[in-house]
């Protein structure tokens, strides 16, 4: 499966972030991507405002019937990797990753479960997204396309037994769209992709945000897609782009069965 990676530097202007996406729906259909992901708030970078964009997003039509259509139009399976919505059991905001499948039919959504309170050594000095957005509980899944493709957010990515549970569970890919910090990718982000893929022998795709939003708010990008191996197929440096890499199933199961690791683990 070719998959695009759209990585962006979305900001607090919404209309115009749904006007990017638009642009790399189109282009990675182009490409000849079967699937395109977007990053961690990709539609909306802007603390202050989620709760009324998650308002906005439950009203007919909004723009996530925009990306319906274009997922159908251009006949490509989207991933927006977080959006505020309520979540579907209790009426919070939550972080949410949203699918569609090349019909334009929306195929599942998971709400971030691991929320990014941390001080960092940055000009942002204090992140605390548990003031914004409720956790959410669900482990999901969705098959797109014929692989497994199991979902994560950003934060998600330092807690390795929801990885563990994705692959138990049948995952092929592991998706990790992202707004990692410039301060916390640069000595986390690459190590923590690969670490993923090589425990569970799984490419893992990381969708970043890659650039300067505020006068105190940075992310790193290097948007990248790491093999089963662990070994980094390509990736993006900073700024908008996109970076269509190749999917092989094969190269799952030929690295599965050389060394069948979950089929050697033990209990402690």
């Amino acid at each position: 499966m070719k998959v695009a990676l759209a990585q962006m530097i979305s900001g607090a202007d919404a209309t115009l972030n749904l006007g990017v996406i638009k642009n790399r729906i189109k282009e990675a259909s182009e490409k000849g991507a079967e699937l395109v992901i977007f990053p961690e708030n990709c539609l909306l970078m802007d603390s202050a405002n989620y709760a009324t964009y998650a308002d906005l997003l439950e009203q007919s039509p909004s723009p996530l019937d925009e990306i319906s259509e274009l997922a159908a139009k251009h006949e490509i399976a989207v991933i927006l990797g977080s959006v505020p919505m309520y979540g579907e059991d209790e009426r919070k905001v939550k972080a949410v990753a949203v699918a569609w499948n090349k019909q334009g039919e929306k195929i599942c959504r998971y709400e971030k479960i691991h929320l990014f309170d941390a001080r960092v050594g940055d000009a942002h000095g204090v992140y605390r997204e548990s003031a914004f957005f409720a956790p959410g509980n669900k482990v999901v899944m969705a098959d797109i396309n014929g692989f497994n493709v199991g979902f994560s957010i950003c934060y998600d990515l330092r807690f390795p037994l929801l990885f563990q549970n994705l692959r138990l569970q049948g995952a092929d890919i592991v998706i990790v769209p992202a707004a990692f910090t410039q301060f916390t990718g640069e000595a986390h982000w690459e190590p923590l992709l690969r670490a993923r893929a090589i425990e569970n022998q799984m490419y893992v795709l990381g969708i970043n945000q890659g650039g300067t939003h505020t006068p105190t708010r940075e992310t790193y990008g290097r948007t990248m897609a790491v093999d089963p191996w662990g070994t980094v197929v390509d990736s993006l440096e900073k700024g908008e782009g996109l970076l269509v890499v190749d999917i092989c199933k094969d190269k799952i199961l030929d690295i599965r069965n050389s060394m069948p690791v979950f089929e050697h683990r033990r209990k402690l």
